[in-house]
This record gives structure tokens, C-alpha cells and sequence, in this order.
């Protein structure tokens, strides 16, 4: 259950990054194709990819996140589950 709830919500996150990527990419090249200018242009370009990497490392911080509660979560119940087992078989 632990899992499958934490594999649901690593899901949403996922989900929520690509549509936010794709989000600043619709807003991105509307200001390319508002470029008059070479320099407009590459300033554009400059800027998307600055943005680009500065979200990836972010998304990748928060999947991280959600991975190591999943993990944390996911010990604790088999920690749980091996003591209930432990206290039966006494």
C-alpha cells in the first residue's frame, strides 16, 4: 500500500513538472517568435536554457524528495510488518 501510494504520488509529480516544462516552453516561444533581432532572438534562447536547466535541477530535487519518503515510508512498514511477525511467533 506504502508503495503503490508513493508511486502514485511520484506519478503526479512527474506529471506536474512535464506540464509546467511545457507551460514556460509555450510562453518562451511566443517571445521567440516576437524577436526583431538576431540579438532578441539569442537573448531568448539564452534565457530558455538558463531556465531549462535551472527547472530540470529542481524538478530532480523534488522527485528526489518524493523518492526517499517513498523509500522511508516503504522501510518503515517492513519494519512494522517483521516486528508484528517477531510478536506473533513468541
Amino acid at each position: 500500500m506504502a508503495l503503490t501510494r508513493g508511486l502514485q504520488e511520484l506519478s503526479r509529480e512527474l506529471v506536474t513538472t512535464v506540464q509546467e516544462q511545457i507551460q514556460r516552453n509555450l510562453y518562451v516561444l511566443r517571445d521567440l517568435l516576437r524577436c526583431r533581432s538576431v540579438q532578441e532572438f539569442v537573448s531568448v534562447q539564452s534565457e530558455l536554457l538558463r531556465d531549462n536547466v535551472q527547472h530540470t535541477f529542481e524538478g530532480t530535487r523534488r522527485l528526489a524528495e518524493v523518492s526517499t519518503r517513498i523509500a522511508e515510508e516503504a522501510r518503515r512498514t517492513v519494519a512494522q510488518q517483521s516486528d508484528n511477525r517477531q510478536l506473533r511467533a513468541a
